[in-house]
């Protein structure tokens, strides 16, 4: 417990390459269409930052750092009216017309 982390050399290496393995094609992937996107994003008062995702693959990454006051205003905008477009986007999904059958295994 009382053991001294350096950061060396192949600390450094190992960083830099899980940086650069984050922003590969592997990891983020072209959109498929227009259908079935996810946004998930966060709030502080330092800035935010969102992730848009599709199928479960990451489309693109988002942050911005903001003034305390404009981070407050957003998350009050968008945090107020979430519930709602959450109620709204379930109550669209379960009509006849909008299911579908998918193979996802």
């Amino acid at each position: 417990k009382k053991v001294k982390f350096e950061w060396g050399d192949k600390q450094e290496a190992a960083f830099q390459l899980l940086k650069q393995k984050l922003c590969s094609a592997p990891i983020l992937a072209l959109p498929e269409g227009s259908e079935d996107f996810i946004v998930y994003y966060d709030a502080s008062n330092k800035g935010l930052g969102a992730v848009l995702m599709q199928r479960e693959k990451v489309i693109s990454y988002a942050k911005e750092r903001e003034p305390p006051l404009r981070v407050r205003a957003l998350v009050m905008t968008i945090g107020l009216d979430l519930r709602m477009q959450i109620l709204n986007a379930q109550t669209e999904a379960r009509k006849p017309e909008n299911i579908k059958e998918e193979d996802v295994g």
